[in-house]
């Protein structure tokens, strides 16, 4: 997979079968249809900020090629540090998903080699999956073409997880790296931390590296210490 991102941070393995479903099933079963069977050359993934939208454009992207199909990722939120040659590459592609895809809105530039992409993408079988905040007439797109194009295909939302949804995804990436995390420490961290699971994930990264170091479990007083000596 063709992969243009430079700080994204995620699952280990971000796939759909560690993906925290919570209210979203019917969101993430057409997200992984897309992926899989490639019908619709746009699907547009909408939701707020940290709520897993760069975990299932990843998990697409593998699926796809796991499927046999060549795919590519691109993260638009780093565009600056970019160039919209990069995507101009990929009109041969089977699967293409641009995460944060707004960020490419009022850029003539990456609008034009968006559209271009679009339309090689269409003419030889390929498709896209982008993801924004908001959902396609949201989006304050200037190429008057590229619009009706990114109003073309079906649109799902992504809502948030809950908090018990939040602890039980936090308990996944622990067995995920091997460890156990009590229950009441994951509630302690959701307090004591922003609860968008980026932030979380970073944090208990950190835990799992320190307890290793210690030889200690993930505990209340153990997560107190680390933080304490750390300045979190």
């Amino acid at each position: 997979m063709d992969q243009l991102t430079l700080d994204v941070r995620l699952p280990d393995q971000a796939d759909f079968a560690n993906f925290i479903i919570g209210n979203n099933a019917e969101t993430v079963a057409a997200v992984e249809l897309h992926a899989r069977r490639r019908t619709d050359p746009l699907v547009w993934l909408r939701g707020p900020g940290a709520v897993g939208k760069s975990h299932l454009l990843l998990a697409a992207c593998r699926t796809a090629g796991e499927a046999g199909g060549a795919a590519a990722f691109l993260a638009a939120s780093q565009i600056s540090r970019l160039s919209p040659g990069n995507i101009e590459q990929w009109g041969d592609k089977d699967f293409v998903a641009i995460d944060d895809v707004d960020r490419l809105a009022g850029s003539a530039e990456w609008e034009a080699a968006l559209f271009a992409l679009f339309n090689e993408l269409r003419d030889s079988g390929g498709v896209l999956l982008v993801s924004a905040s908001g959902g396609p007439r949201d989006i304050r797109f200037e190429l008057r073409d590229l619009v009706s194009r990114m109003r073309s295909g079906p649109v799902y939302a992504l809502d948030p997880l809950t908090d018990d949804q939040r602890l039980e995804a936090l308990r996944l990436r622990a067995i995920e790296r091997g460890f156990e995390l009590p229950d009441e420490t994951g509630r302690y961290l959701m307090h004591r931390y922003p609860r968008d699971l980026s932030s979380l994930f970073g944090v208990l990264d950190k835990l799992d590296n320190e307890s290793l170091r210690a030889q200690r479990r993930v505990t209340v007083p153990f997560v107190k210490q680390v933080l304490e000596r750390g300045g979190g």
